[in-house]
């Protein structure tokens, strides 16, 4: 019968979703962790430090592995459909400000702009004596891009293969690093600037900001001819891998090597 799913399909999906609730639960419980870590540092450090790496680890081997059933399943029709239905739609908004717009936004991805802005990030955290911080952000762009040249060189999935192409790339397409490395940079300055933030309203502004740069980023390479739509979605999923790494290694560097306030109080005087 028409639309009727298989067993193994049906099983395909059951791990998807299984995957995918159990990267949700882990990242919730890194969430609950770091807004409880100032609390749990003062009481029980070894406690805080578990509630950072553990759910870190499950939530990005989940994602990996999340990511690998996602990659069996791209030969599937239904993979296959979305792919060509989502890049027509895309492609068919096509007008040349809108060109200008994909070009700039992919520009915003490229490794040059998220390196400066990465060690931008680092300089500004180390002026104010937050190397921690620094460091996650020079581990989130330089991770990130690792981790997704591995997975491209694993998986060897062609580019797409469109006449109307804007821009041509060489190297193979699943995970897109575009959408990978900006969303580990963007997500770790969006990170940063929540701590540093103090009225929920601009904190709100700042994540809406940063997703929308991060989407738009993401729909630019879909737009360019240069990615399906499954690459943009593999690469999130990467990039919040490194993304959860480079926040649970800065604030584990912030317990271990915890920030000493300069002392202003003069030293008292010797009685004569």
């Amino acid at each position: 019968m028409a639309g009727t799913s298989s067993p193994q399909q049906e099983t395909h999906r059951g791990t998807l979703a299984a995957l995918a609730g159990l990267a949700a639960l882990s990242i919730a419980s890194l969430g609950f962790g770091l807004t409880r870590l100032a609390i749990l540092a003062r009481q029980r450090k070894g406690l805080a430090i578990a509630l950072l790496v553990t759910p870190g680890l499950v939530a990005s081997v989940a994602i990996l592995a999340l990511l690998a059933e996602l990659h069996e399943q791209l030969i599937s029709p239904a993979f296959r459909q979305f792919d060509t239905v989502v890049t027509q739609a895309i492609h068919g908004l096509t007008t040349p400000w809108l060109t200008t717009v994909a070009l700039a936004a992919t520009w915003l991805g490229s490794p040059t702009a998220l390196i400066v802005v990465a060690l931008l990030t680092a300089l500004i955290a180390f002026l104010l004596r937050q190397w921690q911080a620094g460091v996650g952000a020079i581990l989130s762009v330089s991770g990130a891009a690792l981790l997704t040249l591995v997975l491209k060189l694993g998986f060897h999935r062609e580019r797409p293969t469109v006449s109307w192409a804007i821009l041509k790339e060489v190297d193979f397409s699943f995970p897109s690093g575009h959408a990978a490395t900006s969303l580990a940079v963007y997500g770790m300055v969006g990170f940063l600037l929540w701590r540093m933030l103090r009225h929920g309203w601009l904190r709100v502004v700042m994540l809406m900001l940063v997703a929308a740069l991060i989407g738009l980023i993401g729909l630019s390479r879909i737009y360019l001819g240069v990615h399906y739509p499954s690459d943009i979605v593999a690469g999130y999923l990467t990039g919040s891998v490194w993304l959860i790494t480079s926040i649970a290694v800065a604030r584990l560097l912030a317990l271990i090597y915890p920030r000493r306030e300069v002392a202003t109080e003069k030293p008292a005087t010797l009685a004569a």
